[in-house]
């Protein structure tokens, strides 16, 4: 792999994890804050998969539908169609949780489901990542 590409591979990465980390943080603390939890597993889960795709060197978007980025990542690598689900739960986070007038914020329980699924996202992706990195 070149390493520009490398490099922007693990920008990603590194971002998402800083999402997944706040997000934890966030459901962890004294003080809870679930809306903005739910929001950054969104924010994680999106970065992984376009950590994915500029591994790939496929061209994407800068969308927020994860479904779609699923699609697409699913191409190269068909494992990422069994997280169709975990990306139709966690896309409405990346609008909805942030303006008024969008919908109800999600409580403790959602946001933790939100975790979870970011977790799921973030699990496969790095697996992934991992075997192309074997495979060179």
């Amino acid at each position: 792999m070149r390493p520009e590409l490398a490099a922007e591979v693990d920008e990603w990465v590194r971002k998402a994890e800083t999402d997944l980390g706040a997000a934890e943080a966030l459901l962890r603390g004294p003080r809870r804050f679930p809306a903005v939890a739910a929001f950054l597993c969104q924010q994680a889960a999106e970065k992984m998969l376009k950590a994915f795709l500029t591994r790939k060197e496929t061209r994407f978007a800068l969308i927020h539908d994860l479904r779609r980025l699923c699609e697409l990542c699913a191409e190269s690598e068909p494992a990422f169609a069994t997280l169709r689900e975990a990306a139709a739960s966690l896309t409405p986070y990346a609008v909805a949780v942030r303006y008024p007038g969008r919908g109800p914020d999600p409580d403790d329980a959602e946001a933790e489901e939100a975790l979870r699924l970011a977790q799921e996202v973030t699990r496969l992706t790095r697996e992934r990542l991992l075997l192309d990195d074997g495979d060179r």
